[in-house]
């Protein structure tokens, strides 16, 4: 399903963490993950989701665990999204509930910095009267050490943001990637271990790039 996150198991096998946007309540339990066998070619079912949700972030940690955060599930009966601030630890086997978000929120960014601390950046929002019912963009900032168990606000985008095009490490800063609000960006944003702000970046996308719209970054698609 659309959403769908991969990661890698520690004997090299992959994971496909599934999205779906099922009614929340539905009396169907949540989906199995899917797990492709490298030595036989095969998709076999894994453990199983800890809830129906689509729009989570997921950020793998080292070879054997990977922090599952945030989401949104479709309730039917209100036509609108219900937003999760639920955080999951899997291990691999399992999921293990740990600390939530300070904000519930869905199709955000997220990545590992230098310090060994997960940064969540954006994403979607409750909906506001009058509103996009999907949600609205958001700007707040939370980073997670999955040390303490603690999340704490971090610098704040200096524009409401969600369905980024992603967010990765370069060096000693985070690359937050393209987004949107009402329309798809080509920006990047910045942000320094350390730092107490965004930066825009002077190199940007060749192409305004969001949610479900593959890219590889490379000295082709960004302008200097």
């Amino acid at each position: 399903a659309p959403g769908a996150k991969a990661i890698s198991l520690p004997n090299g096998d992959i994971l496909v963490l599934t999205a779906s946007m099922m009614q929340v309540g539905d009396s169907t339990p949540p989906e199995p993950t899917l797990i492709y066998r490298q030595e036989t070619g095969d998709w076999v079912e894994g453990p199983q989701m800890p809830a129906v949700m689509f729009g989570f972030c997921v950020v793998q940690l080292n070879t054997t665990h990977t922090l599952l955060m945030g989401g949104a599930g479709y309730n039917e009966d209100t036509d609108e999204s219900d937003l999760y601030a639920d955080v999951f630890m899997f291990d691999g086997t399992t999921f293990q509930k740990v600390s939530s978000l300070l904000e519930p929120r869905y199709e955000m960014a997220c990545a590992l910095n230098q310090e060994g601390h997960v940064v969540v950046a954006g994403g979607m929002g409750p909906a506001v009267e009058g509103g996009d019912p999907d949600g609205e963009p958001m700007n707040s900032v939370e980073i997670y050490d999955p040390m303490t168990d603690i999340w704490t606000p971090g610098p704040s985008l200096p524009t409401a943001l969600g369905y980024f095009a992603g967010m990765v490490e370069d060096g000693e800063k985070l690359l937050l990637l393209g987004g949107a609000d009402q329309d798809y960006f080509n920006y990047i944003h910045s942000l320094a271990t350390g730092a107490e702000e965004w930066q825009l970046e002077e190199i940007h996308l060749a192409e305004e790039k969001g949610l479900l719209q593959a890219i590889g970054v490379t000295s082709d698609n960004i302008d200097c």
